[in-house]
């Protein structure tokens, strides 16, 4: 691809079974407009571990199968998932708090009452810090179940599922105020299979490791609010007809131009509704990808209003939605670039 656009590129990942497809799975990476925006005076930010549990928390841990520190390290890899965003993609100066402290709730299972702001102002002043962002609480929790449909499968399928629960509050040293507090949760999951279910379960990851996995990509995902960033978003390319079928192949070697040139000429050779359809549907994607969302827009409409494709409409609302992400996302990146 010889242009970047400004806002999104795309990485395509095409099946090995291109040819027996109607479809072409494919990952797009879109920039997105922060969730919360962190006034401007705020210079300099510290992440702080605040999440220790008392004994009650422990035992609990113990009972529901944790071993002791286990929730530490958790918390700590939350941190460590938030610092690698936080430190990346944002103009503001962010450092680290080494220690974990204690939660002002014993468990571990929801916020308590904010920190008292002779803490607050002890900890901001150890790093000239404007603002404290506060990993409050941090749970998990790891399942495994058998998935199996045994009138269809001779071999058993187990799925385990990590989760991770997390609250946040964003503390304003002058302000007096805390300006931002969520509940924040991520699951994830991992499948095996075997002929028996002892040899499906070994095979699984194992429950440490996916809730380490789990704990770092909570911070990630939540870290990704409170900042202008990118993330990969899936789409399908629709195979069809000669015409349609060298567009996509154009599209796949990353010259959407040359695509978009052979869709709208196939769009006008073809007379079948359904050609028309995949062809409208491909030409919103090509748009998308080259960052004109108005005309991606008006093909996927085409798409589904004139040719009743039925892909169409949940792109529809894709699109819809990018539209008015991107006019906060212009917004954002006009007051970052004036700091």
């Amino acid at each position: 691809m010889n242009k970047v656009n400004r806002y999104l590129f795309c990485f395509l990942m095409f099946l090995i079974n291109f040819s027996c497809s109607s479809t072409i799975n494919m990952q797009v990476l879109v920039k997105k407009p922060a969730n919360f925006v962190i006034p401007k005076d705020i210079k300099k930010i510290t992440l702080i571990n605040k999440s220790k549990g008392n004994a009650w928390s422990v035992i609990d841990g113990i009972l529901t199968g944790e071993m002791p520190h286990q929730d530490k390290h958790q918390s700590e890899s939350c941190i460590n998932g938030m610092q690698q965003i936080l430190f990346n993609n944002s103009t503001i100066n962010f450092s680290r708090h080494p220690m974990r402290l204690d939660a002002e709730r014993g468990s571990s299972t929801g916020f308590g009452n904010p920190m008292s702001w002779s803490m607050a102002d002890s900890l901001a002043e150890i790093y000239s810090a404007d603002a404290l962002l506060v990993l409050e609480y941090f749970d998990t929790d790891f399942s495994v179940r058998d998935i199996t449909d045994y009138s269809k499968n001779s071999e058993i399928y187990i799925r385990g599922t990590a989760k991770a629960r997390a609250g946040f509050r964003f503390y304003d040293i002058k302000a007096r105020a805390v300006i931002y507090e969520k509940n924040y949760s991520f699951f994830q999951t991992y499948s095996q299979h075997a002929v028996t279910k002892a040899e499906a379960i070994a095979r699984l990851i194992r429950g440490s490791d996916a809730l380490e996995d789990v704990s770092y990509s909570t911070g990630r995902k939540f870290a990704q609010q409170l900042v202008i960033h990118n993330t990969w978003e899936n789409r399908w390319l629709c195979k069809g007809n000669d015409e349609n079928n060298k567009g996509c192949r154009f599209a796949v070697a990353g010259d959407w131009k040359k695509a978009i040139d052979i869709w709208l000429q196939a769009y006008q050779n073809t007379d079948s509704e359904k050609e028309k359809g995949k062809i409208s549907y491909n030409l919103g994607l090509g748009y998308e990808v080259e960052g004109a969302l108005n005309d991606a827009k008006k093909w996927i409409t085409v798409s589904y209003a004139e040719h009743n494709f039925k892909k169409a409409a949940a792109y529809a609302t894709i699109i819809n939605k990018r539209i008015e992400s991107e006019q906060l996302l212009d917004e954002q990146l006009k007051a970052t670039s004036k700091l």
